[in-house]
């Protein structure tokens, strides 16, 4: 599929500046994934740790009870890891070769995340 951008893109004349890989320990994932809350009633989003809900269970904005997705548990997450270490993981090496992969630290606040994307973009360290 990489392969057949690059053509496509050849094609159209145009060109990809870079490919931003945020990278995150495995535990960290297995965290914040098991930790995911959602409001079926509004869609509002939280987590048990890093953005709970005022009160257990209950959302903030509609006072529904917030569910936690089925496949949100530690089996699927670990598995859903597998398959992409064996299916998508070596997407990297091939844009490595190519000079357009900018590798991040995906561990901190989404703002910082965002912070580092943007300079890994434009080419500040």
């Amino acid at each position: 599929q990489a392969e057949a951008l690059e053509g496509l893109l050849k094609e159209l004349h145009k060109s990809m500046d870079a490919v931003v890989s945020i990278e995150v320990p495995e535990e960290e994932l297995v965290r914040r994934l098991t930790g995911r809350l959602s409001c079926p009633k509004c869609g509002a989003m939280f987590h048990a740790s890093n953005k709970p809900p005022k009160a257990a269970g209950i959302c903030d904005a509609c006072g529904a009870g917030l569910i936690t997705r089925a496949d949100d548990n530690e089996a699927t997450i670990r598995n859903r890891i597998k398959v992409y270490r064996e299916q998508t993981e070596p997407l990297k090496a091939f844009y490595q070769a190519r000079g357009l992969l900018r590798a991040i630290d995906g561990t901190g606040s989404p703002e910082s995340i965002g912070s580092k994307i943007g300079e890994a973009l434009s080419g500040k360290k």
